[in-house]
C-alpha cells in the first residue's frame, strides 16, 4: 500500500499516533535545545565580551557561536518528528539539512583548533603560538571549510 493512497484524516491520525510514540524524543530534544541555547548564549557572552581577548577566548567564542546557531537550527528535528508523515517542505528540509551538518562539522574542527592551541600552549611554550588574528583566519577557513564538505 502506497502512503499517498492512504485518506488524509487517517494519515493524520496515525501522524499523531507517532508523536504521542515520539513524545520522549521530542522532550529529549526539546531539553537538548534549551539548555544549549542558554549555555552558549552564556558562553558566547561572558567569552565574547567580559573577558580578555586571547587565542582560547577567541576559539570558544567561535565554538559557542557555532553551537548556539546549531542548536537554533535543531529546531526543525522536533518539527520532523512531529509531522513525521505530512511533512512536506522539501527546501526547508534540504535548508536545515545543510546547515546542521555545516555548524556540526565547524564546530568538531573547532574543537581540533582547541586541542591543537592547548597543546601547543602547554606542552611547547616557546614554540610558535596561534595568535588571536592568525585564530580569526583559521575560523574563517574552518566555517568555509565546512561549507564546502557540506555542499
Amino acid at each position: 500500500m502506497n502512503i499517498t493512497s492512504i485518506p488524509y484524516n487517517a494519515l493524520e491520525a496515525f501522524n499523531a499516533q507517532k508523536v504521542r510514540e515520539y513524545a520522549p524524543a521530542i522532550a529529549y530534544c526539546t531539553t537538548v535545545i534549551v539548555l544549549g541555547v542558554v549555555g552558549n548564549a552564556f558562553t558566547v557572552a561572558y567569552y565574547g565580551f567580559h573577558v580578555p581577548r586571547t587565542t582560547t577566548n577567541v576559539i570558544i567564542t567561535a565554538l559557542g557561536t557555532a553551537d548556539f546557531i546549531a542548536c537554533l537550527t535543531f529546531t526543525d528535528s522536533i518539527i520532523k518528528i512531529c509531522y513525521t508523515l505530512t511533512y512536506k517542505n522539501v527546501a526547508a528540509c534540504k535548508l536545515m539539512f545543510f546547515c546542521k551538518h555545516t555548524l556540526v562539522m565547524a564546530s568538531a574542527c573547532i574543537l581540533v583548533l582547541v586541542a591543537v592551541d592547548r597543546y601547543r600552549r602547554i606542552c611547547k611554550p616557546f614554540a610558535w603560538q596561534l595568535s588571536v588574528k592568525l585564530a580569526n583566519i583559521v575560523i574563517v577557513c574552518i566555517v568555509v571549510f565546512s561549507i564546502l564538505l557540506s555542499v
